[in-house]
């Protein structure tokens, strides 16, 4: 899995995605971290996408964009203990 991690954004905390394995019929994850702790797993979103959404000048903006409401969205579970 891709994972960048991000110190200046003041919407993401970190990204990281995984591409689709269509051999083994497993879709494209893409991981949002946001910065208010909250993890969003968005599926089936083309690796193009993504490379824009890291090109973008704005991360937040990128993500309206390109992502929101594009993509099968669910949010993950927390593992803190």
């Amino acid at each position: 899995m891709l994972t960048k991690q991000f110190d200046t954004s003041t919407c993401f905390q970190s990204i990281g995605y995984e591409p689709a394995v269509p051999e083994e019929g497993t879709p494209a994850v893409l991981a949002l971290e946001f910065a208010h702790g909250g993890i969003y797993l968005y599926s089936d979103v083309p690796e193009l996408a993504v490379i824009a959404l890291l090109l973008s000048d704005s991360l937040g903006q990128g993500y309206h964009r390109l992502i929101k409401g594009r993509y099968p969205c669910a949010q993950a579970q927390s593992v803190e203990g």
